[in-house]
C-alpha cells in the first residue's frame, strides 16, 4: 500500500463549494446591512433637522436677541431667508446624503416652491434624490420634507416661523 498525502480533487471541490456558498450569503447580508444603515442615517438626519429648526423657531419666538441671521442665532431671519441659513449650517456641520456617493453632497437643500421641495425628496426609491431633505419657506412657516420611514410617502413637518 502506498502512503497517500494531501486531499483528493473531490474533497477540494467540496471545500471550494462551501466557501462559495458562505461568501454569497455574506455579500447579501452585507448589502442589507449597508442599506439599513444608510436609511437609519437619513431618518436621523431628518429628525435632527426638524428638531433643530423647531428649536431655533422657539428661540426666535421667545424674543431672544441675536446679532445676525447667521448660525447659531437665527432670531432675525425671516421665513424667506432662514432656509438658506439652515442649509449652510447643516452643510457646514456634515449632514451628507448617504445615498449619494459624491463626497460632500449636502443632505439638506433649499427649494423655492413647495411642489419642488416635495418632489425633491424620495423615500420610496422610485426616483429623485433618495435620502434628501428639503426646506421650503412658506408664509410665516418653514416646511421640512424628508424621510422618517422608507418605502412610504415623504414625511413633512411644518414649523411656525414668525
Amino acid at each position: 500500500m502506498r502512503n497517500m498525502k494531501g486531499f483528493s480533487l473531490i474533497e477540494l471541490l467540496v471545500v471550494v463549494a462551501i466557501i462559495g456558498v458562505l461568501a454569497a450569503a455574506g455579500v447579501v447580508g452585507y448589502q442589507n446591512y449597508t442599506q439599513t444603515a444608510k436609511e437609519n442615517v437619513v431618518k436621523n438626519n431628518y429628525a435632527n433637522v426638524v428638531r433643530y429648526v423647531r428649536n431655533q423657531a422657539g428661540v426666535k419666538a421667545s424674543g431672544i436677541e441675536s446679532d445676525a441671521c447667521g448660525q447659531p442665532k437665527f432670531g432675525q431671519c425671516s421665513a424667506a431667508s432662514a432656509p438658506a441659513e439652515f442649509v449652510e449650517y447643516f452643510d457646514a456641520n456634515g449632514f451628507d446624503n448617504p445615498f449619494n456617493s459624491t463626497a460632500g453632497t449636502a443632505a439638506v437643500t433649499e427649494y423655492a416652491t413647495d411642489a419642488s421641495a416635495a418632489a425633491a425628496v424620495d423615500c420610496d426609491g422610485d426616483g429623485a434624490e433618495r435620502g434628501a431633505i428639503a426646506i421650503y419657506d412658506g408664509t410665516d412657516e418653514l416646511i421640512v420634507y424628508g424621510c422618517d420611514a422608507f418605502n412610504v410617502q415623504n414625511a413633512s413637518s411644518t414649523i411656525a416661523w414668525e
